[in-house]
């Protein structure tokens, strides 16, 4: 049953986006009862999606309970603050 969500705002041009996939993948297969959603901000839909929400700065991480990660980040970091 999945309970949790936490979604990630990025797009491919995006360096410490692209970095931070290999960490993003594991996360989701070591937590399968998370639901893992990816935004796409260099499409028309994930652009709006993310000004609607003043997301100004990419990658931009976020739970159902409003705990964010602006910017880079490590997995363990993402484990402390998101996946609690």
């Amino acid at each position: 049953m999945i309970n949790k969500k936490i979604t990630k705002f990025s797009r491919q041009s995006c360096g410490p986006c692209v970095a931070f996939a290999a960490a993003w993948k594991e996360l989701k297969e070591e937590n399968p009862e998370i639901e893992f959603v990816e935004v796409d901000t260099g499409t028309e839909g994930g652009k709006k999606e993310a000004q609607d929400l003043g997301i100004r700065k990419i990658p931009y991480y976020v739970n159902q309970d409003g705990a964010k990660i602006v910017g880079e980040t490590t997995k363990e970091a993402f484990q402390q603050i998101l996946l609690k």
